[in-house]
């Protein structure tokens, strides 16, 4: 029977990785790693305010009951309004250096996209300390409102300061509220099966990536820019509509718990080999990540005319595919399969892939959408929400550098933007197996 880790260690990485419920931030844990102390404390809820959490998550809403799957629907339209408009940034990537931004460097205009793959995690990390009864509707209300007015007002940008603003930094400041915070919500509501609601929320990401490139490539002949864009608004409109009306959270309201947690004992934790290591792969994965689908819609758009539009939502419809396949596989919290087995060689798939799309351009039309939809597939596992603050802080840092790199690096060679992209991804893979390794060992 293997040896379970001392429950101080558990709630000293629980505390450092930043999803302490209200009852483990209550205390001080102290515990000793390599001859490192390590020493988190929190400061404690006033008496009047403290809820016993597990009681709420296991009592008085049943798991799977109609109120639980109408907050995924609505997480779902979320999802579907923030993440999917989001993954539709190839579209307007291969767009802009047609005609909007023909003057800017490939590498520039994916600047644009990269602010908003990274915003969609940095602006959550804030919200997420507000997610309860008294903020919720104020903060996803508010960003809903944001959204729509840099959806809205894109159209009216003509330089690329406008654009880099309009699109890149208020599009991703306002779907960032949205991602960490709903996530968070959806696993008060499913206890034990947490990889459920998580999935579905994913899958609304991937129908909205198929939808919104579809809607634009259809539109755009026949209406131009400017109204192809606001059409795509309103349908972003009615699905966050949906989202506001449906999502709600499930605890009480509570006081905002403050961390005492210092720069040194955050440094004391992250010397630990296994947490350096998972924050170094999630940096490399995601450097990697987002260059096939930044850059295929306007690499192929020579070859393969304006189908390659369709290219982008081939690649979120297969990352659908990809998510619910990974939602049958069990919880971490059982056997691990999908930390162990699944997410690596998915990584791994995805990097060869990511390899061999430079050359794919040169031969035909199905080859290209054959790398599509292998990509998308394998890079569904890779996309699931982490649940610590810092490695989330790293997939963002990842997320905004990685397109733009590979886009200077493809200037220079044609090939090289696939081979330094899937160099990369290869290692954050690598990396994360041996994260898990020491992971394992610490644990003995």
């Amino acid at each position: 029977m293997p040896h379970k880790p001392s429950p101080s260690v558990d709630k000293a990485s629980i505390v450092f990785l930043g999803i302490s419920t209200a009852a483990a931030a209550q205390e001080k844990v102290q515990t000793k790693r390599n001859g490192v102390p390590v020493i988190v404390e929190v400061k404690p809820l006033p008496a009047s305010a403290q809820v016993d959490v597990e009681a709420q998550l296991s009592g008085d809403i049943l798991e799977g009951g109609f109120r639980s799957w109408l907050v995924i629907f609505g997480a779902f339209c979320y999802a579907f309004a923030t993440l999917g408009y989001v993954y539709t940034w190839g579209v307007f990537q291969a767009y802009y250096q047609e005609v909007n931004l023909r003057d800017s460097r490939e590498a520039s205009v994916a600047w644009i996209g990269a602010i908003q793959y990274s915003l969609l995690i940095l602006p959550g990390l804030v919200a997420e300390r507000f997610v309860n009864p008294r903020f919720l509707r104020l903060i996803l209300g508010g960003a809903s409102v944001i959204l729509l007015i840099s959806t809205f007002l894109t159209p009216e940008c003509t330089r690329y300061g406008h654009f880099l603003l309009c699109q890149g930094i208020a599009t991703g400041l306002a779907c960032g509220m949205f991602f960490v915070p709903v996530s968070t919500i959806l696993e008060q509501w499913f206890k034990g099966r947490k990889g459920l609601p998580l999935t579905l929320f994913m899958v609304g990401s991937s129908v909205g990536g198929t939808m919104f490139p579809i809607v634009l490539r259809e539109l755009l002949p026949r209406v131009g820019f400017a109204w192809a864009v606001r059409i795509a608004g309103f349908l972003m409109l009615f699905f966050l509509l949906l989202g506001n009306l449906t999502l709600g959270i499930r605890l009480p309201a509570m006081p905002l718990v403050e961390s005492q947690t210092s720069s040194s004992e955050v440094i004391a934790v992250i010397r630990l080999p296994s947490q350096a290591l998972h924050c170094l792969s999630t940096f490399l994965t995601f450097l990697g990540s987002y260059t096939l689908l930044t850059y295929v819609a306007s690499k192929s758009h020579a070859s393969l005319g304006n189908f390659a539009f369709y290219l982008t939502a081939v690649i979120n419809a297969s990352s659908g595919l990809g998510a619910i396949l990974l939602g049958l596989l069990p919880d971490r919290s059982k056997f691990g399969c999908r930390s162990v087995l699944a997410i690596p060689l998915a990584g791994i798939a995805a990097a060869a892939v990511t390899y061999a799309w430079p050359f794919a351009l040169a031969h035909s039309e199905a080859c290209i959408i054959a790398v599509c939809v292998i990509y998308g597939f394998a890079i569904a596992p890779l996309s699931q929400p982490d649940t610590g603050v810092l490695p989330l802080i790293f997939r963002a840092f990842g997320s905004l550098l990685g397109a733009p790199l590979a886009g200077y690096v493809g200037q220079a060679s044609g090939v090289g933007m696939g081979v330094f992209a899937g160099s990369v991804l290869m290692s954050g893979v690598l990396t994360m197996c041996l994260a898990q390794f020491l992971m394992l060992s610490e644990r003995k």
